[in-house]
């Protein structure tokens, strides 16, 4: 979750700082501490939604690595040997998209 919680705050000071640039672009200085009193107020909500979203994208890097194990177990176990060509490639075939065995 470290590594969560570190890209949660760049992409959070990320955002801060363009909001303090168009503010500022804008000539809308004296609005700048409420918009970013509210900003950081939100930013446990915000935190949530980030969070929710990571951890879903991570659920499927976590599947995909595991199709790569599987495909990397099925060479390992025909590398340096004869088969037919069906033999290696239809379960390396299964193992990539996902058809566990």
């Amino acid at each position: 979750m470290d590594k969560l919680i570190i890209e949660f705050n760049k992409k959070f000071d990320k955002q801060k700082q363009e909001l303090i640039d168009g503010f500022k672009a804008l000539g809308e200085e004296k609005r700048l501490p409420k918009a970013l009193a509210t900003i950081e107020g939100e930013q446990p909500t915000y935190k949530n939604y980030f969070k929710a979203g990571w951890q879903s994208r991570q659920a499927e890097v976590d599947e995909k690595d595991k199709r790569i194990e599987e495909a990397l177990a099925i060479v390992e176990r025909f590398r340096d040997k004869r088969y037919p060509f069906n033999v290696f490639c239809n379960p390396m075939e299964k193992a990539l998209r996902g058809e566990h065995e």
